[in-house]
């Protein structure tokens, strides 16, 4: 046989036992809203999360699961060329905490997860980044960047009611949404060289009102905390800063059979600018989606 040669029904049917039942993990744990294309996308991240860590996951102690990973360190860049960190020599590492727990007709699914990496500056970003701070500053950050981050989130449902919750703080590695540059965390770091902290988090509640109808309401902040160089730099800056941004949606949904679904939804979106106010986008739909 062939590589070109059509699949035979039984390839495909073993391919499909070991599929499904991964994606219905992921499909479990996703927001009430999403699509499949979304589980999908999703999926490919932690599929490949999982391989990376499988070596390192630990045995769980009854409802607690315990994983800790060791991964290639992740350089990160500033908008001043060699003014980052790209010795990813020591490694990075990860770490998660799980809970899961049923109380009467209450399920939940608690977890905590941190990560943290040493990045170098090679000789050209070491003198870079003491050039752009001066000698008063010089020392801190002169030939290497701790980046760290911690989190936090959960779901909880009760019957027809779901509610999802995630937070976020970390320093040096930006808000990942905005972008990865060359394979570096972008944003990561002011025009010095310096790390940004950045918070934020993620609430969503959704009720299923049976007979195939749900509705749902998520917001979701993502905070940049500027240096004393964004501080400097935003006040007369002829392009504006994001300080932080902001997003409301809501979404009613009604399956009006297994293959046809209509949605009505509704958001808003808000970014915030150093010195510069604000803008809002305001966006309503209606659709329908067929699934086969």
């Amino acid at each position: 046989m062939k590589d070109y040669d059509p699949l035979t029904p039984d390839e495909v049917n073993d391919a499909a036992k070991e599929f499904f039942p991964l994606f219905d993990i992921v499909h479990r744990n996703m927001p009430e809203n999403c699509t499949v294309e979304d589980t999908i996308k999703v999926m490919e991240t932690v599929c490949s999360m999982a391989q990376k860590r499988r070596n390192f996951d630990t045995p769980g102690v009854g409802p607690f699961g315990v994983k800790i990973g060791l991964l290639q360190a992740t350089p990160v860049v500033s908008t001043t060329a060699n003014s980052g960190a790209s010795d990813m020599t020591a490694p990075r590492v990860e770490a998660q905490i799980d809970y899961n727990f049923e109380i009467g007709g209450l399920g939940g699914h608690l977890w905590l997860d941190g990560s943290y990496q040493n990045l170098g500056r090679n000789q050209t970003e070491t003198a870079t980044y003491q050039g752009n701070v001066g000698a008063v500053e010089h020392g801190d950050y002169d030939e290497s960047i701790d980046i760290g981050a911690g989190g936090f989130g959960g779901k909880l449902t009760f019957e027809g009611l779901s509610f999802v919750f995630a937070g976020f703080y970390n320093k040096g590695l930006g808000v990942q949404l905005q972008g990865n540059v060359g394979g570096a965390y972008s944003g990561s770091l002011d025009e010095n060289g310096k790390p940004r902290n950045f918070y934020g988090g993620y609430l969503q509640a959704a009720y299923d009102f049976g007979q195939g109808t749900n509705a749902s309401y998520s917001y979701g902040q993502n905070v940049a905390v500027r240096t004393g160089d964004d501080d400097f730099l935003a006040a007369g800056d002829a392009n504006a800063r994001l300080s932080y941004q902001e997003h409301h949606n809501g979404m009613i949904w009604h399956n009006v059979t297994d293959d046809f679904r209509l949605i009505l939804e509704g958001s808003v979106t808000e970014m915030h600018w150093y010195y510069a106010g604000s803008q809002d986008a305001v966006n309503v739909s209606v659709g329908a989606f067929f699934f086969w």
